[in-house]
């Protein structure tokens, strides 16, 4: 089959009505220059009964993400991608957390078995500087 992917069920068995995809890119916000060695997740409100698996940003700054609903009741939502430099090669905030940064994203499911329509999300981590 060619064309755009379509909404499969969850590899792990977990029952799904419908699927979204995130994709997108991760850099330093003074340098803008990619970064690697993120990770995170995409956020639900309550209200949404969605399903996401952790989003690990390749070496390029580059990650995608299928995220699922579990019922029927949204075909739209908005979520909020939050990426964290867990890598031990960044320092940590004087707070002693993780620099991180958030997007909002507006998802709109597809069946299983039609095709979503991808959303983009870049996310800037503010990295003091020198810190790579």
């Amino acid at each position: 089959m060619s064309g755009a992917a379509r909404c499969t069920v969850p590899g792990d068995g977990t029952t799904a009505t419908g699927c979204a995809i995130v994709y997108g890119s991760v850099v330093d916000a003074q340098t803008s220059r990619s970064i690697d060695g993120v990770t995170g997740s995409v956020r639900f409100p309550a209200s949404c009964d969605c399903l996401s698996p952790v989003v690990s940003v390749d070496e390029r700054g580059v990650f995608s993400v299928t995220v699922y609903r579990r019922a029927a009741a949204h075909d739209t939502v908005t979520a909020t991608v939050a990426l964290f430099a867990t890598d031990p090669k960044y320092p940590r905030h004087h707070t002693g957390g993780f620099f991180f940064d958030t997007a909002r994203v507006f998802l709109r499911f597809a069946a299983i078995g039609q095709a979503p329509v991808p959303v983009q999300a870049l996310l800037r981590i503010p990295l003091p500087a020198g810190a790579f």
